[in-house]
């Protein structure tokens, strides 16, 4: 277990008032900062770090780190990193958090409030994170102390540190053979497919499918 996380006791449940869905499904969540501020934050298995606007780590005077790269599907950008005192989530409380400035804007216009951040890979390896958007909850467990063996388990593999997941697609009446999804919460995005896959397996001729 990592020495750089702890769990308090009160249940992993995370009350209503810190908690949002947007419409397209993604989870955003109220962490506290160094105890001092309060943030919304969207909850990105996708995403390799933890994310902060710029304008909240100027305002928490957070200390800055090293530059760092990001990568993503429109290119690649080179940002500030800060780093912080705690970052606490429900349950979990992560000490001396590191953060890569990024421009929040966009997560704003597209959820409809104010996101303040990005809680990404770094919570994931920490913690147990369960997000149920049908009813509206979202929980944070110690590993530890979690009991998942009612639950129906998976094989994971990772691209970088992404969660990759293995699934089919039916087309024009048969199952592709299986393939391999890249399993982001920071998407509103149902399935997205990758262009060999569509040409390999004929998908374009079978959209209601």
């Amino acid at each position: 277990s990592p020495s750089d996380v702890a769990f308090s006791a009160r249940g992993g449940l995370l009350p209503r008032s810190h908690l949002r869905f947007d419409r397209g499904g993604r989870a955003f969540v109220k962490a506290v900062i160094d105890d001092q501020h309060e943030a919304w934050m969207l909850l990105d298995t996708g995403f390799g770090s933890h994310a902060i606007s710029r304008d909240l780590a100027e305002t928490l005077a957070l200390q800055p780190a090293s530059a760092v790269a990001l990568r993503g599907v429109g290119g690649e950008a080179t940002t500030g990193r800060r780093r912080g005192e705690t970052l606490r989530v429900g349950e979990a409380t992560l000490q001396a958090p590191t953060f890569v400035e990024l421009d929040t804007s966009f997560l704003s216009d597209r959820a409809g409030f104010t996101v303040d951040g990005v809680l990404g890979a770094p919570l994931f390896d920490r913690a147990v994170v369960v997000i149920d958007d049908l009813r509206g909850q979202v929980e944070v467990h110690d590993p530890d102390r979690f009991d998942g063996k009612h639950l129906a388990w998976q094989q994971v593999r990772f691209d970088a540190t992404a969660p990759c997941v293995p699934g089919q697609i039916r087309a024009n009446g048969e199952e592709t053979p299986p393939l391999w999804f890249r399993l982001d919460t920071g998407s509103d995005d149902t399935v997205t497919v990758s262009r060999w896959a569509v040409r390999a397996h004929g998908l374009a001729g079978d959209r209601a499918g």
